[in-house]
């Protein structure tokens, strides 16, 4: 069996010469925008490859927006974590607040006797009977 790396190479060198980037002219004809020149169509220039000048303030301000994205999120992460935990003590207040408020009930409930939901009679005691 024949290897086909080979003739995969030849192919994809072919590609790689046949569609080399190359500034192409633009022509900007009325409201559109075309590689053919046409009547009264005025020619575009096309933007150029950076130079390495314009590369490294290119790198300088990527670096300078990634460190300040990296600050604001480790921000963001701290007022988020503080945030947490005020919203944690502020539910277990509210909890204590409502056990307080439940034992409060308990015990007004202990002092006041509710009334029988029956009416049962009773014999009188011995000391309510005696005249005075």
């Amino acid at each position: 069996m024949k290897s086909r790396h080979p003739i995969a190479l030849f192919f994809i060198a072919n590609c790689l010469i046949l569609t080399g980037a190359q500034a192409a002219k633009v022509y900007k004809c009325g409201n559109s925008y075309s590689q053919v020149p046409c009547a009264d169509g005025v020619e575009l220039s096309t933007p150029t490859e950076p130079s390495a000048k314009e590369q490294r303030a290119a790198r300088k301000v990527a670096e300078l927006d990634e460190k300040t994205a990296n600050r604001m999120e480790r921000e963001r992460l701290a007022a988020e974590k503080t945030a947490l935990k005020e919203q944690h003590a502020a539910e277990k207040a509210r909890k204590a607040e409502e056990k307080a408020g439940e034992k409060e009930k308990t015990q007004e409930a202990k002092k006041t006797k509710k009334a029988p939901e029956f009416f049962t009679a009773k014999a009188p005691s011995a000391k309510a009977s005696q005249p005075k």
